[in-house]
């Protein structure tokens, strides 16, 4: 399959519908990607699965448990170890998909907890894969449940009758507008490496860096007290400019991330 498409249209992309361990399968000769369940989605869904609500995975029979942020670094970096570059630049991310529970009802109670779950879709490298409805909150538990047609009323209110799972989220509409703007305008969140900077149980911070720009990425399960952030690693960062969230705090030694609640923060600079 893969000849044939590059004998036709070598610019085209083979991406395989993969569920487990991928890395000896994207090895770049024959898939360009996969749907990164295993390097993105289990790592991110263990993160941020809120309250006593713990899926299953895609028929697995063991249920998601919930890991701090080290854990989850540990396992996106081992995944990005064993596999080519370009098959992961070319893998698609997804927070879940019409096979799996949807987002908004894994995180639980609280909804800022799929702010920080797109912020990791658009931000990571690789291809962000939405799900209908995601970005308007739908919810759904699994299977059938999250496969509901899209409500296309957008004026649903709270007290129209309709149910939660069928009704716009227009605060996480506004989340995903601010987050896809943020990654069209950047040449390092489409284009640069990765460089993780800190994690803790509650936070993740990275940087994507390109030939052109670099991008500081901040994504917290919670609030947490100021981290320094140490110039060393922030070349430039003097220029830096905030692409979504709360501007950057910067002192003589680098910069401190802070957090007083669930959210996202991404700023950038020119490299020079």
């Amino acid at each position: 399959m893969r000849q044939a498409m590059d004998d036709c249209r070598p610019d085209l992309l083979l991406i395989g519908e993969h569920c487990h361990d991928f890395t000896l399968d994207a090895q770049g000769g024959g898939w360009d990607g996969v749907m990164n369940y295993a390097g993105f989605t289990r790592p991110l869904w263990t993160w941020l699965r809120g309250g006593s609500f713990a899926p299953t995975f895609l028929g697995s029979p063991l249920r998601v448990p919930r890991l701090g942020g080290s854990a989850v670094m540990e396992t996106m970096r081992e995944f990005t170890a064993m596999t080519p570059w370009r098959s992961i630049r070319h893998s698609f991310n997804l927070v879940g998909s019409h096979d799996t529970t949807r987002i908004r009802t894994l995180v639980g109670e609280d909804s800022r907890q799929v702010d920080v779950a797109a912020g990791l879709l658009f931000t990571m490298p690789g291809i962000p894969m939405m799900t209908y409805g995601d970005e308007i909150g739908m919810r759904g538990e699994s299977g059938e449940d999250g496969r509901r047609p899209m409500p296309w009323n957008a004026a649903a209110s709270a007290d129209d009758g309709q149910s939660d799972a069928t009704r716009w989220d227009p605060r996480i509409l506004g989340v995903y507008r601010g987050l896809i703007r943020a990654r069209n305008l950047s040449h390092a969140l489409r284009h640069g490496g990765l460089r993780w900077v800190h994690a803790d149980d509650d936070v993740l911070v990275f940087l994507r860096e390109s030939a052109e720009q670099t991008a500081l990425v901040h994504c917290a399960r919670a609030a947490h007290e100021p981290i320094a952030v140490p110039a060393r690693h922030l070349t430039g960062v003097a220029d830096a400019q905030t692409a979504y969230g709360r501007d950057l705090i910067l002192s003589g030694y680098g910069a401190s991330l802070m957090a007083d609640k669930p959210e996202v923060n991404i700023w950038t600079w020119p490299r020079h």
